[in-house]
């Protein structure tokens, strides 16, 4: 991806109208709400965090191009937040569906994870809808339509199969699915055992890692078009 995906988001941008921005500029706006960018992109790795910053702008933009005035995203394992911050910061007017156990206890200086989460999505909790529990449970009774998914929840193979078959049937033609952790035994396992490949790929992480042999990118990235 690195420049030259960021040139073509720029380059889309500008047909349509609209500026691009680095981080520096969404950093602000998030100060400007709460006082602090601490979080912001979670655990994801920095060359997923910088593609994410870009690619959630065309996202943006898509929804807009498709008026799509509330997008709808739900996010499978939300901990404290951190992918949480950049989706609710970049993508206009969005609602998240917020799935989680919320199981850790007491986390840092707060008496559990979900206090954690409370307090670093302060600025955003009129627009966070909470589902608390199993994603796998919830999963079975879900009804609501998703025009962006984020499958970061339990990375063993039953969970991150469960996660994939209950949930992306139901993200809508044209929208999108993130799957973090893509190299996990479980979670590549579970994308294997699926059909879930046949969608559009935007981008499949590589297997490069850093001189301490850590991987530098785990981000799958699909659009569903076509099947169901």
């Amino acid at each position: 991806m690195g420049y030259k995906f960021r040139d073509e988001v720029k380059n889309l941008l500008t047909r349509n109208g609209r500026e691009y921005h680095d981080e520096e500029y969404y950093f602000k706006i998030l100060e400007n709400l709460r006082g602090t960018v601490n979080g912001w992109g979670g655990w994801s790795t920095l060359r997923d965090r910088y593609f994410l910053a870009d690619f959630l702008q065309l996202v943006n933009l898509e929804f807009a191009l498709s008026g799509i005035k509330t997008p709808k995203i739900t996010e499978i394992g939300v901990f404290r937040g951190g992918t949480s911050l950049m989706f609710l910061t970049i993508i206009e007017n969005a609602v998240l569906h917020a799935i989680d156990n919320w199981s850790a206890g007491p986390f840092e200086d707060y008496k559990t994870l979900k206090h954690a989460f409370l307090h670093d999505m302060s600025c955003f909790l009129d627009r966070v809808i909470f589902h608390d529990g199993d994603s796998q449970e919830i999963g079975k009774t879900w009804k609501e339509e998703i025009n962006l998914l984020y499958i970061d929840g339990c990375h063993d193979y039953e969970a991150a199969k469960a996660d994939i078959e209950n949930f992306v049937p139901h993200v809508t033609q044209g929208g999108f699915i993130l799957i973090d952790d893509f190299w996990m035994d479980g979670v590549k396992k579970a994308i294997d055992e699926t059909d879930i490949m046949k969608f559009d790929i935007i981008k499949k992480p590589s297997d490069e890692k850093d001189g301490n042999g850590t991987t530098l990118e785990k981000l799958l990235v699909l659009r569903k078009r076509g099947g169901k």
